[in-house]
C-alpha cells in the first residue's frame, strides 16, 4: 500500500477538494456538475488551494438530490494522517472548528428560533487514514467545544454525525459522554 500523489492529471495536495469514494465523493456525485462548478468558483485562499487543510468553505448544494435535503454544503479538507507537515490531530480538530463556524454563521442568518441543525460525517476516518479511535476522540472533543460555545444566540444546537456502522456510532457516543463528564 502506498501514498497516492496524483489523481488523474491532478497533483494531490493536503488542501485539495476532490471526489473520492468517501463522503466527499458521494456529495460530489449527488451534487453533480452544478456542485463541481460551485467548487471551481471558490476563490483561492492560500497559494493555489481553494480550501486549505483546517479551513472550511461553503457552496450551494448543486444538484436536485442534495438541494432536496440541504441548502448549503460546507466543505473542509482533513489532513492525510501519515503524510502531513503539521500535527494531523490539531489540523483535524481545526477542520471541525472551521466547518462548524461556517455552518453556524450560515444558520444564524435563517429564521430566528429554529435550532442550529448540522449533519456531519466522521472526518478523517476514511480516505485520509486517521485511526478510528483518534478520529472519534477528535470528533467528540470538537463537538463538545462547539456545543459549549456561546455564538448560538440562545438557539438549541444539534450536531448529527453520519456514521453508518453502529459500533462506530456507539464509540462516538461513549467518547462524547465520557468527555462531557470530565
Amino acid at each position: 500500500m502506498g501514498y497516492v500523489s496524483k489523481w488523474g492529471n491532478m497533483e494531490l495536495k493536503d488542501g485539495m477538494l476532490f471526489p473520492f469514494n468517501v463522503v466527499d465523493g458521494l456529495v460530489h456525485q449527488l451534487g453533480g456538475w452544478k456542485l463541481a462548478l460551485h467548487c471551481y468558483m471558490i476563490p483561492t485562499i492560500k497559494e493555489d488551494e481553494r480550501c486549505p487543510v483546517g479551513q472550511a468553505v461553503s457552496t450551494p448544494p448543486g444538484g436536485k438530490e442534495l438541494a432536496a435535503e440541504y441548502d448549503t454544503i460546507v466543505h473542509t479538507v482533513p489532513p492525510f494522517y501519515a503524510h502531513t507537515s503539521g500535527n494531523p490531530n490539531d489540523d483535524l480538530f481545526r477542520c471541525y472548528g472551521s466547518a462548524l463556524t461556517v455552518c453556524e454563521e450560515h444558520l444564524l442568518t435563517q429564521a430566528e428560533g429554529l435550532p442550529l441543525r448540522i449533519a456531519c460525517p466522521l472526518l478523517g476516518a476514511g480516505g485520509r487514514g486517521f485511526p478510528l479511535e483518534t478520529a472519534i476522540e477528535i470528533a467528540a472533543r470538537a463537538s463538545l467545544k462547539w456545543r459549549d460555545s456561546t455564538e448560538s444566540n440562545g438557539r438549541q444546537k444539534v450536531l448529527v454525525f453520519g456514521t453508518p456502522q453502529m459500533d462506530v456510532a456507539s464509540k462516538l457516543i461513549d467518547a462524547i459522554s465520557r468527555m462531557d463528564k470530565e
